[in-house]
């Protein structure tokens, strides 16, 4: 068994995998994840679900702090990362992820439209759409599906799937998606990775240029009339 470790949230898990398949497609079924965090939020299970999607074995586990993540390194025989080069801003390098890797789904309203109004563990840190802004949207773009998980009331809007998807569903609905528009996080790099074309939210900038594959067809935005942002 070849065991890796990886950190972070839910978006990172998506870039662990594009890690995995750019050095282990070969051998996915001889390889155990460990992905440690430190943070006390909702995403371990997710974070879980996800690889179990992939069929990547998986421990996802809370780490009292950073430190154990040094004392505890000789365990792993790779250190994965979430950068899609080699570099993990200051962690330890790796390798260029795989960008369109072989991702594992059931076809689930192809082509589909899709805008995720918030992101993050906790809504207290959450990246966001402004709710009037998502609404004039859904107002223009009828068919256009609601995905996400909070409480913003979006439940209720035509078309929602907001606190409505388990991560199989989720991972089904991006992989068959044509546009998928969302805040920094999890679904657009997913997406992104999964050939969609993807518009993403000018917050937290600098990760997003830390991941964005030079070959993905993404674009940062301001705001929900998607022009592309000038920061």
């Amino acid at each position: 068994m070849i065991k890796l470790l990886t950190s972070g949230g839910l978006g990172d898990a998506a870039m662990s995998l594009a890690k995995i398949h750019a050095k282990f497609s070969h051998c996915i079924d001889d390889i155990e994840v460990t992905h440690v965090r430190v943070r006390d939020d909702n995403l371990y299970d997710p974070i879980r679900e996800f690889y179990d999607t992939q069929s990547i074995k998986n421990k996802v586990i809370k780490i009292p702090s950073w430190d154990w993540k040094i004392e505890n390194r000789n365990n792993y025989e790779h250190f994965l990362g979430s950068n899609w080069g080699v570099d993990n801003h200051g962690d330890e390098s790796s390798w260029e992820i795989e960008p369109f890797p072989v991702i594992k789904y059931s076809e689930f309203k192809p082509d589909s439209i899709i805008i995720n109004p918030t992101s993050g563990g906790k809504e207290e840190i959450s990246k966001r759409f402004a709710k009037s802004d998502v609404e004039s949207f859904i107002l223009d773009w009828p068919e256009a599906i609601i995905i996400g998980k909070g409480s913003d009331g979006y439940d209720d809007y035509p078309n929602s799937l907001y606190n409505k998807t388990d991560m199989k569903t989720l991972v089904n609905l991006i992989a068959s998606s044509g546009i998928v528009i969302s805040p920094e996080g999890f679904v657009p790099y997913f997406a992104a990775m999964c050939g969609c074309k993807v518009y993403i939210k000018n917050e937290n900038v600098e990760a997003i240029n830390k991941r964005k594959h030079p070959k993905w067809d993404m674009t940062i935005v301001d705001d929900l009339t998607l022009t592309e942002s000038k920061e």
